[in-house]
Parts: structure tokens; sequence; C-alpha cells
């Protein structure tokens, strides 16, 4: 019986002969759930993402007019890779409550390096959007104005052309490929020393913009931007952006597992030191990529509307919002890319020897939920 509200009388709390209706409890998800979803949905994010970059990429190399070969063949090589990698990885679903499998995951180190290669691509961006001071065409990648002497007439500031230096320009921003977890591990099995050879040669894709900021500035800083800095840069930029895709789309077909007799083998390897200190040297190299793409700015910035005398017209001194445009644009793509990682949970702060130990023990196809599971247990003993 309950009271009534209205007269303070107990009544019958239901009729005679009434059926009892049980209302099922709502139980809420588990803290095991929860993670699960988000990181489905940070999962899902990420390959949309990429699904969406390989389809604007594919329609610009397919339908932009007055493009060059080489440069028609590389948005739609880099449309291809983005697409068959989310294919890929839609196509290897890890469990039924998550559309994609787990996304890769690199290091600190690893994750400094692209965040800084993403504020270096954002400066070129600004200069190769800059048509109306210099002229150009962005899709076909031509940045206009390259006047390098006095009394000289000015040249087409246009990024790769079929030469081998164009080439090993962008070699050496593909070599962004061996930071993905994934390449790293089939190197391992193929061989240690391999392995090592690779994981050492990665530091070397800091080199090249190294070296081009300090020539262009010796040589060329009064009129840094007519010079060739933004094409070879831009150069270098291709092959990172080929490079990151194609580790997306190796990362969504390759879940290799070691066998039994190599795992002692490949724990020693983790536990060298000259393995794990290549993690502080990434770190290092990110944030001197960082400066060589604030220096960029800058110099661009103060001598936006110098040219060598007698080799074309100024455009005029940029205005005070321009140059707050040009100085910012590093810092914004820093942001922009530490952002996105950080959200997307694309960088993990586990040693080297945590790392290989869930790869020796956990067998690819079920290492999101393993792992997911692993990582709320953890965080429930530390709450404990």
């Amino acid at each position: 019986r309950r009271p009534c509200h209205c007269c303070h009388k107990r009544l019958p709390s239901q009729p005679p002969g009434a059926m009892e209706i049980s209302t099922p409890e709502v139980t809420p998800p588990s803290l095991g759930q929860r993670s699960v979803n988000i990181e489905a949905m940070r999962d899902t994010a990420l390959w949309t993402c990429c699904g969406l970059l390989g389809l604007g990429s594919l329609l610009l190399g397919a339908f932009a007019s007055d493009l060059r070969a080489q440069i028609r063949i590389f948005w739609s090589l880099l449309g291809l890779l983005c697409l068959a990698a989310v294919a890929a990885a839609a196509g290897r679903r890890a469990s039924p409550e998550r559309r994609f499998p787990r996304r890769p995951r690199c290091r600190r180190g690893a994750c400094s390096l692209v965040v800084a290669a993403g504020a270096l691509v954002a400066v070129l961006l600004v200069r190769l959007l800059a048509v109306l001071s210099f002229g150009g065409h962005p899709a076909d990648l031509d940045f206009g104005l390259k006047c390098d002497e006095p009394y000289h007439p000015c040249e087409p500031n246009i990024s790769f052309l079929v030469e081998s230096n164009s080439f090993g320009h962008a070699l050496q921003g593909f070599l962004v490929l061996f930071l993905f977890p994934a390449v790293e591990r089939f190197l391992l099995l193929l061989s240690s020393p391999l392995a090592f050879i690779a994981r050492w040669a990665s530091l070397g894709f800091i080199i090249y913009p190294g070296y081009n900021i300090i020539k262009r500035t010796f040589f060329l800083g009064d009129f840094f931007a007519v010079s060739s800095f933004c094409n070879n840069g831009t150069e270098w930029s291709m092959g990172f952006a080929l490079g990151l895709a194609f580790g997306m789309f190796f990362s969504s077909v390759y879940h290799g597992t070691p066998a039994a007799s190599s795992r002692t083998r490949l724990a020693q390897v983790a536990a060298a030191p000259c393995w794990r200190h290549v993690e502080c040297a990434r770190l290092v190299c990110g944030c001197v990529l960082g400066v060589v793409a604030e220096i960029a700015a800058a110099l661009y910035a103060r001598t936006w509307s110098a040219r060598p005398e007698g080799s074309a017209p100024s455009p005029g001194s940029p205005g005070g919002v321009m140059v707050a445009i040009i100085v910012l644009a590093p810092v914004g793509g820093a942001v922009l890319c530490g952002v996105a990682a950080l959200w997307l949970g694309l960088c993990t702060c586990r040693s080297e020897e945590d790392d290989l130990e869930r790869w020796l023990r956990i067998d690819g196809a079920d290492d999101a939920a393993v792992e997911g599971d692993s990582d709320v247990s953890e965080g429930g003993k530390q709450r404990r």
C-alpha cells in the first residue's frame, strides 16, 4: 500500500486482479564498454578523414585542368593509396562493435616529427596559394616567380620536374614510412639488422629541410620568398604525403605475428639501447624541424615583396593580416596536427619494451579488443 498525497489515506497500490508489470533495470555501460565506444569513434573518424583526402586527391588528379603528367600521377596515386587503406581497413573489422581495426599508433618521437612536418607543409601551402603576389598554379604545384639573380628575368618556380634531384627530395620525405610501427615490425620479422638500419634511417627525414633552409638563407636570404626553397620543399612534402598514405595502407593490411622461436630474439632487440634511443633522437629532430618551419615563415614575411633589382616589379609590401598569416602558419599547422593526433589517439606514451611485449603476446587481429581491455584494467589498478 502507498499513501495518497491528496487525502493522506492508504490506498491499494494496484486494483485487485491486475497483472504486475516488471520494469527492466537499465544498467549503465561499463567503463570497458565506454572505452571501446570512444576508440571505435576515433577509428571511424581517422579512416573517414583518410577517405575524404583520398577522394579529393583522386578528383583533383582526374579533373583539374592544365596539370603536368607527373603531378596528375601524384594526385591520383595519393588518392588511390588513401582509398585503398580505407577499403582494406573496412574489410578487416576487429570486432562486431568496431567498424574499423585499431588505427596505427606511433610513439612520441615519431609524432613530433609528423607534427613538425605538418607545420612546414602549412608554410609552403600559404606560399603556394599566394597567387595574387607571385602568380602560379596551385593544383599544378607551380609557385609562380623564382628570381635568383639581379638583372635576370624571373623563371617559373615549378615543383617536381622529371629529374634526379626532384626524385631525391621526394625520397627523403618518403622516409616517414619508417615511423609506422607496422613497418618496423615487418622489418623485424625479416631481419633485425635491416630493422635497425631503417629505424636510424628515419632520422634522415629532416636532413633535406635543414639543408634547404640553410642554403637559401645564406645565398638568397634577401629574396627568400622568390627562391627555390618552396618548390624543393614541396618535392620533399610530396614524398612525405605519399609515405603517410602508404604507411596507413600498410598498417591496415599487415597483421603479422612472430613465431614462438623468434620471440626471445625480438625481446632482446627491443631492450637494446641503440634501438630505444632512436625515439629520443626523433623527438629532438622533431623540435629541429619545427624551428626550420618557423624560420621559413619569418623569412617569407620579411622578403614577401622583395625582388632582385631589374628582375621583376615588386607587388608592394604585404599588409598586417598577411604577415600574421605567414608567421602563424607553422604554429597553426603544428597545433592542428597536434590536436588531431591527441584527439584521435594516434600517439602513445608506452615504452618500447611494453609495446613490443603486447605485439609478442597479442595476435594482430585481436589487438584492438585485448589492448582496450588491458588499458581499462591497468586504469582500474591505478585507481585502486
